[in-house]
C-alpha cells in the first residue's frame, strides 16, 4: 500500500520537478538549512502529505470490503495517485520551488 505511491512520489520528483537534475554533492555534503534538499527541518513535507495520503487509499483498496475487486491494481492506482498529488501540491508550495539554485557541474 506504500510502496506504489512512494514509486509515483520519486518519479515525479526525478523526471518532472527537478527534470533529472540532481545536484549529487549536496545530497551529501550540504545538509544545512541553506542546503538545496533542506527542505523543512531536513524532510520534504509536501512528498510525506502526498505519501500518506496516497497509502491511506491503497489500505483501502486492500481492506475494505468494497475495493475488493480492484485490489490487485492498488500499486498502480498508489503510484499513479502518489505522483500526481504529489506534483499538483509541489507546484501549488512556493516553498518547494523557490530558492532551489541551479544544480552545479550538471550537463
Amino acid at each position: 500500500a506504500c510502496i506504489g505511491p512512494l514509486f509515483g512520489i520519486l518519479l515525479v520528483d526525478y523526471y518532472l520537478i527537478k527534470k533529472q537534475q540532481i545536484d549529487v554533492d549536496a545530497l551529501f555534503n550540504d545538509d544545512t538549512p541553506s542546503g538545496r534538499y533542506w527542505y523543512t527541518n531536513g524532510v520534504n513535507w509536501i512528498a510525506v502529505k502526498a505519501l500518506v495520503l496516497t497509502a491511506l487509499v491503497g489500505l483501502c483498496f486492500t481492506f475494505v470490503e468494497w475495493f475488493k475487486p480492484i485490489a490487485n491494481f492498488a500499486w498502480f492506482t498508489g503510484c499513479i495517485l502518489g505522483g500526481a498529488l504529489f506534483y499538483v501540491m509541489t507546484r501549488w508550495s512556493p516553498v518547494q520551488t523557490a530558492n532551489l539554485p541551479a544544480p552545479v557541474g550538471q550537463n
